[in-house]
């Protein structure tokens, strides 16, 4: 990582992994990109800002999401005032249990840090994008979870979380890991019209169903 002919680091391992290895390549003077969650503690991520801004670094988190056709469209849309200042939305994950991954570390509380940070935590990423710019920040946030698993309790197969924005606009993230398929849902609701978006896959790497549909104005 320190050789010269490096100009940026792309940290693509487990989350247990990428403070480790992103601290080193800021250390080093390369920018980096940092698949999500940054890492599974907000000290992490908040030292890990902290080196890169005294070094003059691009630190960049892979939220892939916000490149994705469907989301894309629907930040257009919102940018196009087609819905007018958004004031509620509803995203929705439906979908069967996650893959274990390489020696299992996504069911190791230890190494994932939370269930949350690897599906719910595009929901919120997507909250502040789609709402954020008319909304202000998250003020409050109120969660609960349950799990499926008798001796995994900490492993949230099921989740929902409230948030709360500076302007009263507000925001639900709902999840499950008990059901099948690969589902994701958003309902989005403005001053002047609505939307409703989804996409779809018989499996993670099955291509995907999408659609869009929105109403201009309530009027």
């Amino acid at each position: 990582v320190s050789s010269e002919d490096i100009d940026a680091v792309d940290v693509a391992l487990p989350t247990y992994l990428h403070f480790e290895v992103a601290k080193a390549a800021l250390e080093a003077g390369k920018h980096v990109f940092v698949e999500k969650p940054m890492t599974p503690s907000a000290a992490e991520c908040q030292e890990l800002a902290r080196i890169a801004e005294a070094n003059g670094l691009i630190l960049a988190v892979g939220f892939k999401r916000r490149v994705a056709q469907l989301w894309s469209r629907v930040k257009e849309l919102v940018e196009e005032g087609v819905i007018g200042d958004p004031q509620f939305a509803l995203f929705e994950l439906w979908r069967w249990p996650y893959r274990p991954g390489a020696d299992g570390w996504r069911y190791d509380i230890d190494r994932v840090g939370s269930w949350e940070l690897e599906e719910p935590v595009h929901c919120f990423d997507k909250a502040r994008w789609l709402l954020g710019p008319t909304a202000g920040e998250i003020v409050s946030v109120y969660a609960r979870a349950n799990s499926r698993q008798e001796g995994k309790p900490e492993l949230h197969d099921n989740f929902s979380a409230i948030l709360e924005f500076e302007n009263g606009a507000h925001a639900t993230i709902s999840q499950t890991l008990s059901a099948w398929g690969h589902c994701h849902g958003l309902k989005l609701t403005g001053l002047d019209g609505a939307l409703s978006a989804s996409w779809r896959g018989a499996s993670d790497d099955a291509p995907p169903v999408q659609s869009i549909e929105y109403l201009h104005s309530r009027t």
